[in-house]
């Protein structure tokens, strides 16, 4: 008879509130990955550390870590390898775990009696006899329908082609059996995630070195090239978005849209119809834009409806805040260890957003002066500012006087002469916004002696020549040096002298004095979204898109060399997140990966070696939220 590990509760950890309990003895240890499987008993969580050959498991129901076959090691359940990925599937009602690894291996355990499947075939380089041996690593994991069958791309580390694997799962004398059915070459590339129709006829796999994610449907030959649908950029996983039906009763099957988890850390909708982002009901003529959380998106997952599509209303409450419009509600795991809830617009069901406590018009602050020696001169000032709800994030902006432009500090060029004067050339052609005519170039010879360059020198530039720098010396002053390795660094002329910086954004353009700044392109109606604005209520038209930001610096100048101009703006958007208990106190999440019951919410926060309990129904209130480590 299993017999389970009854945990203490101890007092809320410190920096968390006191509506959150800490239960310290999971331990855990940097859960990379999580996955639900049901059991005669409910619901269990697996967990897959970072550091160990080993799972924990977790009753949802009686809210305990389950003993393993380990006495030395009580939590834990061997599974032979570094796990990294877990998915968890159902064969004929009973519930398993798929594991795979760093190395060539998958394994299942039986998520009731947590045996772990033996040997399909021979040992993986001899590392575990307990393994499905398979000709690459697996970089993507998912149960393709009931029958028992699991799908996973593979990359092979001998230099053969990527694969996507059919793997079948049996039950023999009550263990679980795996068993490798077929491979299908993939084209070149680099797969990741994979997602798959309930009936496995359709299946999606990610490209992490394309903008691209292929797609293979059933009766396909095992040679025809896969249809490739087209994405913002390279992709890391793909999710389907879950069945729901909107309050006019128009029901959404499930996999009616795809949304991808870009390399980048944005999110972006795919419509599989198209094959190519749907249209932006907010930019006419525009693809729909990735949405981004400030914090890169590592994860995905949708709360199941306990009664089916129709009935999926899932409540979230907040303290004594609660939202009842969450249908086919989801969560995205942030880099940053929380977890923002998203929802599809019901009025305009190809729009996902995330779920907001409230909404209010973007704002800026008024612009504050510092002058390095701190003299008192006539400040400059910020006149024409605009924001843009849903464009606009929330950060601080820093605009610098004559400052270094980033990216172009320390570089190592050549110093060279022709037909037309002085060249400085970089080992990459440099883009046509780097620098204008008038920045001022700071060189210092690298290794070869050069008398008029032992001290450093500046001079200034023209501007670019085929993606070099035109200097302004002349040949002569030079003379015996050239050509001449140098290091250099690009500071802000008069042309255009502040250099635009942002808290989250980094390094955001360069601005003129009295001329229109326009943040582009990731600011610009066709740039990432925050938030997509309801229609107006009164008559339901939709806000009118534009810049997220848009301001011009005026004053009489010049300005000391490190004079400051900062100010801040607001989204005015207060999301829906959890997970951010006691983070100050640990450091940061360093990553988050999510999965959902129909009540309840986990959250695994890599680095810090905790796995959150959020009760959806009761955020912020005693018992809500609960911490293991």
């Amino acid at each position: 008879m299993r017999r389970n590990v009854t945990i203490g509760i101890a007092l809320a950890m410190a920096g968390c509130s006191g509506n959150d309990t800490t239960l310290p003895a999971g331990n855990l240890s940097d859960p990379v990955a999580l996955a639900l499987a049901p059991s005669p008993a409910g619901t269990r969580l697996f967990i897959a550390g970072s550091t160990g050959d080993d799972l924990r498991v977790f009753d949802t129901q009686a809210q305990l870590f389950l003993r393993g076959p380990n006495a030395i090691s009580p939590l834990s359940l061997p599974v032979g390898f570094r796990p990294g990925l877990l998915a968890g599937g159902e064969v004929g009602g009973h519930g398993f775990v798929a594991v795979a690894g760093a190395d060539e291996s998958i394994v299942v355990v039986d998520a009731h009696a947590l045996r772990v499947s033996p040997s399909a075939g021979a040992p993986c380089d001899g590392v575990t006899p307990q393994a499905a041996c398979l000709p690459g690593s697996a970089t993507g994991l998912v149960w393709a329908g009931s029958a028992g069958r699991l799908l996973a791309p593979l990359q092979s580390r001998s230099g053969g082609p990527a694969t996507l694997a059919t793997l079948t799962v049996t039950l023999v004398d009550g263990v679980p059996v795996v068993t490798l059915e077929s491979l299908r070459t993939l084209p070149a590339g680099q797969p990741r995630g994979v997602a798959t129709t309930a009936d496995g006829g359709r299946v999606w796999v990610a490209d992490r070195s394309a903008a691209r994610v292929w797609e293979f449907t059933s009766g396909m030959a095992s040679d025809a090239a896969p249809r490739e649908l087209q994405t913002g950029g390279p992709v890391d996983d793909v999710v389907l978005s879950p069945a729901w039906t909107s309050e006019t009763g128009v029901v959404h099957p499930a996999g009616e849209l795809l949304l991808a988890i870009l390399v980048d850390g944005r999110l972006q909708v795919i419509d599989p119809v198209t094959g190519a982002p749907p249209v932006d009901p907010y930019a006419p003529g525009q693809p729909l834009q990735p949405l981004s959380f400030g914090s890169p998106v590592r994860s995905l997952t949708f709360v199941p409806c306990a009664g089916g599509a129709g009935s999926c209303t899932t409540p979230l409450r907040f303290s004594t805040a609660r939202l009842d419009a969450t249908r086919g509600l989801g969560f995205v795991g942030l880099g940053d260890g929380t977890a923002v809830a998203i929802a599809p617009d019901p009025a305009r069901p190809t729009v996902y957003r995330a779920v907001t406590r409230s909404v209010e018009p973007a704002q800026i602050s008024a612009a504050t002066y510092t002058e390095p020696d701190g003299a008192a001169l006539t400040a400059p000032t910020i006149e024409g500012a605009a924001v843009n709800t849903g464009f606009t994030r929330s950060e601080e902006w820093r605009l610098t006087w004559g400052a270094p432009v980033p990216g172009l500090r320390g570089r190592a060029a050549v110093l060279s002469v022709d037909a037309q004067g002085v060249l400085l050339t970089d080992t990459v052609a440099l883009p046509s916004d780097a620098v204008q005519s008038g920045d001022t170039v700071e060189l210092m010879p690298l290794g070869a002696s050069c008398p008029s360059l032992t001290a450093g020198r500046t001079l200034t530039t023209t501007g670019l020549s085929a993606g070099a720098l035109r200097l302004t010396e002349s040949p002569d002053a030079l003379a015996g040096c050239l050509p001449v390795r140098v290091s250099y660094t690009v500071r802000a002329g008069l042309t255009a002298p502040w250099v635009v910086q942002g808290s989250a954004t980094g390094y955001a353009g360069r601005a003129g004095m009295g001329a229109d700044v326009t943040l582009a392109p990731e600011f610009s109606v066709a740039g990432n979204r925050i938030h997509y604005p309801d229609a107006d209520a009164t008559t339901g038209l939709l806000p009118a898109p534009g810049p997220a930001l848009r301001f011009r610096v005026v004053g009489t100048g010049p300005y000391e060399s490190g004079a400051l101009i900062s100010f801040s703006t607001s989204s005015g958007l207060v999301p829906f997140v959890v997970g951010t208990e006691g983070l100050a106190s640990v450091g940061g999440g360093l990553g988050a990966s999510v999965v959902a019951t129909p009540e309840r919410l986990y959250l695994g926060q890599v680095a810090t070696t905790r796995v959150v309990q959020v009760k959806l129904e009761s955020i912020g209130q005693a018992g809500g939220t609960i911490i293991y480590e």
